[in-house]
């Protein structure tokens, strides 16, 4: 038996999935969906940093375009640990692309001023 605790809302409900593919302790319809995409191909949204030279933070917010294979994050969050952007960044500028997927600011950020 293999038990699944589920995302999709706060409840988080720990879902059971037997040998025969029966699904218990699901309280509604959307964890059973989760349970069966989960099984079939585990998906995430991928959230992180990227460094920002010359803003008035150090850092700014990114998220998947579309969910990513758990298999690539590692992969990606390498690639973009050596990525530097430099400001102005608007909230929903791409950040980081590749052939499938892309990083997309979630937060502005604007240039530091010299005082």
């Amino acid at each position: 038996m293999k038990i699944l605790t589920c995302i999709v809302c706060p409840v988080g409900c720990k879902i059971k999935i037997d040998e025969d593919g029966n699904i218990y302790g699901a309280r509604c319809d959307r964890g059973v969906s989760f349970v069966k995409r989960e099984l079939l191909s585990s998906e995430r949204i991928l959230t992180t940093t990227v460094k920002v030279d010359g803003g008035i933070v150090k850092v700014v917010p990114v998220k998947s375009n579309k969910p990513i294979p758990k298999e690539r994050l590692r992969e990606i969050v390498k690639k973009v640990s050596s990525l530097s952007v430099r400001a102005p960044i608007h909230r929903g500028d791409v950040i980081y692309s590749d052939e499938e997927v892309s990083l997309i600011a979630t937060r502005s950020v604007g240039e530091a001023q010299d005082v």
